[in-house]
């Protein structure tokens, strides 16, 4: 695995997610990011920062290629980092017409996934063909405003993969 070539997409466009894209940002050079509403994007675009979330938090705007395509950002992205709440995850996944099975997928949400009732590391594999070999969980006792802060937090990557953790976990330090 080349991991100065992984090329991260964020699906997701709430704190989380824009915390994390404010992480990513500082050590890598571009990043996907799928937001839903286009008005979100422009938004984006003319003020450095999400209208919704996080708008404190100043947005490097020359490291994201942000789209209202879910297919086009998972097509150009390694790694995808789904960060929508459980309860429309469902929804925004069956959106995704690329093949996943060779993706690599972490999962930035909190509970299960409703219409399955499963883990969405089980979801995906059930569903999606994801092997647990490619899927990693992030997640901390820590809130998306101090993510995005850069306040001494701490996240945990996890996997069944440990190269793959340390590959993914060092492109979140900062």
């Amino acid at each position: 695995m080349k991991e100065t070539k992984l090329k991260f997409g964020v699906i997701g466009s709430g704190s989380w997610a824009t915390a994390l894209i404010k992480i990513l940002s500082e050590n890598n050079n571009d990043i996907n990011w799928y937001i839903r509403n286009s008005e979100n994007i422009e938004f984006i675009k003319s003020n450095f920062h999400n209208p919704n979330y996080l708008s404190s938090v100043e947005l490097n705007l020359n490291k994201l290629n942000m789209s209202s395509d879910i297919n086009k950002v998972v097509e150009n992205s390694d790694v995808i980092i789904i960060a929508i709440p459980s309860e429309y995850v469902n929804n925004e996944m069956k959106k995704i017409e690329v093949n996943l099975s060779d993706k690599i997928i972490m999962c930035a949400l909190k509970g299960l996934v409703q219409e399955t009732n499963l883990l969405f590391g089980e979801h995906m594999h059930k569903y999606f063909d994801v092997s647990k070999d490619n899927f990693l969980v992030i997640g901390g006792p820590c809130h998306a405003e101090e993510v995005a802060l850069e306040k001494l937090s701490y996240l945990t990557i996890g996997s069944s993969n440990l190269n793959l953790c340390k590959v993914i976990s060092d492109k979140f330090k900062c």
